[in-house]
């Protein structure tokens, strides 16, 4: 079953082969009738081709007479068993250069016929077969297999057919090539981070058929990320493919892979120390939001990266801001800040620029005044204190030098020499920051001084006649307030003037009957009060210790007309103690004459 059968009659007594005849005897009428002679071959026990007797028969039109002999009565017939299968054969192409294939059949389906062993056996083999193009141009090119085309040895040869093939065609076109760069893509993540890609970024050449080629837009290789945990290398196959991303075949690449190196990276944050550059002597960066000048090393600039873990670990970074063109002015200025990463490390933001202000450096001498700090805060100004130096050199920034309206020499205790270390202050006696003092610190010598404080009080006028009557009004009237040099330990709250009739009128006289308070004692007129001080510029007065009352006299000063009263040039005698310096205690007469303090 499933073969086919060739038989020849191969016996010497047939004669020809071709033609072979056996002598046939019978009645003249039975003979004439026949046409040939049967040769009878029972294949029911063939196993195999080979050699096996026929038994002759005469005609069907005349067998059944029984009167025809023939001679001999069998021959010797060899039978050839045939198989036809359809088999793949693969079709490969030579002698083409410097051509290209376009649209070659690499496929050929062939019937294939001969002995039954011989089509198993090529069932089991891969069947290729060889057809060269040498001396054909460009264009299409058909040709037909034949069975010297097949790949096969001699011994599979002996009986095979090849039965009708289908021709196989080919295009052979003009080579053409392009350079591109290669591009790397990863699929799916890694199980945490970022990933980086580090690779060869020189070109490829895609050669093939111009048709082809011209639909090359890139060359392209793919990295499976997925669940990745650390970093990895791989050999990456590459493809070409056009700007669909549709892959290009029929064109060959001069590199038909590349080494990648697949870092895992993650982002953190380094805090490398700011440092500043180039700054000129003569300048100094302030604070905006302090006013304060900055210190050499103003902190740090934390600086967001990303990399590869391990390098992360052992990462090192430095942040300047160069300062060489910075110049003095009133508003904020910005500085950018260079960031320096080590080798393989990015930089995922820029850190914010370094704000300050620009101003010059400055100095000015200023008078040391020692005074008794009460809390720390409050300056209690002493008496027959000599410090070691009367002035000394204040710098800084020029807006804060330009607040230093003098310098303190704080001291602790009385009685003794001691170390002070200079405060400079406001008018107001806050400390002003941000300047140093030169020297820093001075010895104080405060064996024989004597503290006084400044504190404000209330002064009700109480005005009497001659006859020493007092003008009730006058009691009732609303207390003005005056600032007043006290020692350390008065409690008071309240000074009770009373001043003589004449005086008062005297004084409205020039003044005006509105005239406030404080000119009494600011246009010449004298304290007549034991113990008691006054700063003749701001009328302050000082109480000796213990007194919260104190009735204090006016008296015009004699000789004295109103333009000398109205300018104040009667207002002679002792220095007038000011804001910082030591209180003088003690009052001098309008002619000079020192007065006793216990008068």
């Amino acid at each position: 079953p499933g073969l086919e059968v060739e038989a020849t009659i191969s016996d010497a007594a047939a004669g020809d082969p071709a033609h072979p005849q056996v002598q046939v005897s019978g009645p003249s009428e039975v003979i004439r009738q026949m046409r040939y002679v049967v040769a009878d071959v029972d294949l029911s026990a063939l196993q195999s081709s080979g050699l096996i007797s026929a038994r002759l028969l005469p005609d069907p039109v005349v067998r059944a007479s029984s009167e025809v002999h023939i001679d001999p009565t069998e021959l010797t017939v060899s039978v050839s068993l045939q198989k036809t299968k359809l088999l793949p054969v693969e079709v490969r192409w030579s002698d083409y250069q410097p051509l290209v294939l376009q649209n070659a059949d690499t496929q050929a389906a062939v019937v294939f016929k001969g002995p039954p062993e011989t089509i198993d056996r090529l069932a089991n083999q891969r069947l290729t077969a060889t057809l060269s193009l040498s001396g054909q141009g460009p264009g299409n090119v058909s040709r037909v297999l034949r069975l010297d085309d097949l790949a096969l040895p001699q011994a599979l040869r002996e009986g095979l057919q090849l039965l009708d093939p289908l021709p196989v065609r080919v295009l052979l076109a003009a080579l053409q090539s392009k350079s591109l760069p290669v591009t790397i893509a990863t699929i799916g993540q890694p199980a945490q981070g970022q990933v980086r890609l580090d690779f060869a970024q020189d070109l490829v050449t895609v050669s093939g058929p111009a048709t082809l080629v011209g639909r090359v837009t890139q060359v392209t290789g793919t990295v499976s990320m997925v669940n990745s945990t650390q970093s990895f290398n791989a050999t990456v196959l590459l493809e070409a493919r056009d700007d669909q991303q549709q892959l290009v075949e029929g064109v060959t690449l001069s590199v038909p892979s590349r080494q990648v190196r697949i870092e895992l990276l993650v982002e953190r944050t380094l805090t490398p120390a700011l440092l500043l550059g180039g700054l000129a002597p003569n300048l100094v960066l302030l604070n905006p939001q302090t006013g304060l000048p900055l210190p050499a090393s103003p902190g740090t600039a934390p600086v967001r990266v990303r990399g590869p873990l391990a390098l992360l670990d052992q990462a090192s970074s430095t942040a300047l801001v160069d300062l060489s063109q910075a110049q003095p002015r009133p508003a904020p200025q910005s500085f950018a800040v260079a960031v320096t990463l080590s080798s393989r490390l990015e930089l995922v933001e820029t850190p914010p620029p370094l704000v300050v202000i620009v101003e010059r450096l400055v100095q000015k001498e200023l008078p040391v005044a020692p005074v008794l700090l009460v809390d720390g805060i409050v300056p209690v100004f002493l008496e027959n204190v000599q410090a070691a130096q009367q002035t000394v050199a204040v710098s800084g920034p020029q807006r804060s030098v330009d607040q230093v309206s003098r310098v303190l020499a704080p001291v602790a205790t009385l009685g003794q020499t001691v170390t002070s270390v200079l405060l400079p202050v406001r008018a107001d006696y806050t400390q002003v920051a941000g300047v140093s003092v030169n020297p820093a610190q001075l010895e104080v010598d405060t064996a024989e001084g004597r503290a006084w404080k400044q504190v404000t009080l209330r002064v009700r006028p109480i005005v009497r006649s001659r006859r020493g009557e007092a003008e009730t009004a006058n009691e009732q009237a609303n207390p003005s307030t005056i600032t007043a040099y006290v020692p350390i330990d008065f409690t008071g709250e309240e000074i009770i003037l009373t001043l003589p009739l004449d005086a008062l009128a005297e004084f409205q006289r020039i003044y005006g009957p509105q005239a406030p308070l404080t000119e009494l004692a600011a246009q010449g007129l004298r304290i007549e009060v034991p113990n008691v001080l006054l700063d003749n510029q701001s009328a302050n007065i000082v109480l000796p210790a213990g007194q919260d009352r104190v009735t204090v006299s006016f008296d015009i000063a004699p000789g004295a007309n109103r333009s000398e009263r109205q300018s104040g040039i009667t207002n002679r005698g002792r220095e007038q103690p000011r804001s910082g310096d030591g209180v003088q205690s003690g009052t001098e007469t309008p002619g000079g004459t020192r007065r006793p303090r216990n008068r």
